[in-house]
């Protein structure tokens, strides 16, 4: 069992009105509310992800075209 001690008077304001004291729901809303801030913290690194591989494709474009000189592995480890 898990009690719950509100120390924060909005917290407390929160779970009481918003919630009616059902501690279920309350733990559901913040478990949802977890949930969301990781699937947001995913996506944001999935488009990190996803930007960096447009900008190599790019870089790679130049290279091809002769517009940009290819690095070599140890410049490119340099620049991490």
């Amino acid at each position: 069992m898990l009690s719950l001690q509100i120390n924060n008077p909005n917290i407390e304001k929160i779970f009481l009105e918003g919630f009616n004291s059902n501690k279920d729901k309350f733990f559901e809303f913040i478990q949802n509310s977890y949930d969301n801030m990781k699937l947001n913290e995913d996506n944001h690194n999935d488009k990190e992800i996803l930007n960096n591989f447009k900008t190599s494709l790019k870089e790679l474009k130049l290279v091809k075209e002769g517009k940009l000189k290819p690095k070599r592995a140890d410049e490119f480890l340099s620049e991490l």
